[in-house]
């Protein structure tokens, strides 16, 4: 099953294996009874102002939806393949199986930071102290880990958006690793000045700490196009520098 990920109403994939679920349904009324909920089980979905879709991941850790593959998406980016959506050509979930024969995990083709290190980028866009305190935390926490944390943050290059396939033994142990680490930093980070926009953090941390972990485990990585179906608000975000 391929779990869509949203925030509101869309024309959903009518793609057998797709499955929408809202995100932050605990605070926002505009449900579709088609869609899972992620204020049901166990949940964070209280928390998807700061969490954004780890509140689905979450959601779908704790109670246990998959049985074998564990696979996000959004509902404005999917993984390219050869299934007709609108206009586009996105993945199924054969396609998915069949690439996990192979490999260990599927992500989004890597962002090239061209002149900046992953570090760097995060302190440009963002706030140095959150970078600083998931350093700390890793080294505290989880010092196996803070070597993969130090190549990642020193390299150029990084899968974004949280939109994943893995098997589910290794989506409950890449879930136990993040949640770990970013509910440690939210105990001691406050946000309560931040814009709506960094107040996203722990979604943002999240992106760089699933890059240390494939690094950590020395995973066997298949790198796929995501397919956007709605215009992007990432370059007039980014004037200062430039990407490829």
């Amino acid at each position: 099953m391929i779990l869509v990920c949203t925030h509101k109403e869309f024309a959903a994939p009518k793609i057998a294996g797709y499955q929408v679920i809202f995100c932050g349904s605990q605070d926002n009324l505009q449900k579709n009874n088609s869609y899972l909920l992620d204020n049901t089980g166990e949940n964070i979905s209280h928390k998807n102002e700061n969490f954004c879709e780890l509140t689905a991941i979450y959601w779908a850790w704790e109670n246990d939806y998959f049985d074998e593959i564990a696979s996000f998406c959004h509902y404005r980016r999917f993984f390219a393949g050869e299934e007709n959506y609108e206009k586009h050509k996105i993945i199924s979930e054969l396609e998915i199986s069949q690439i996990l024969q192979s490999y260990d995990i599927i992500l989004a083709k890597p962002r090239n930071y061209f002149i900046f290190t992953v570090e760097q980028q995060y302190k440009f866009a963002h706030y140095s102290k959150d970078f600083e305190k998931l350093r700390f935390v890793i080294a505290q926490k989880y010092p196996e880990y803070l070597q993969a944390f130090e190549k990642v943050a020193k390299s150029r290059k990084l899968s974004l958006y949280n939109c994943f396939a893995m098997r589910k033994n290794l989506f409950n142990q890449y879930s136990e690793f993040i949640f770990s680490v970013l509910f440690d930093i939210e105990k001691e980070l406050d946000i309560s000045n931040y814009d709506a926009y960094q107040k996203r953090v722990f979604g943002f941390l999240a992106e760089r700490l699933l890059n240390v972990f494939v690094e950590k485990n020395n995973l066997n990585v298949y790198y796929r196009k995501i397919v956007t179906t709605e215009k992007s608000k990432f370059f007039p975000r980014i004037k200062k520098y430039f990407v490829k």
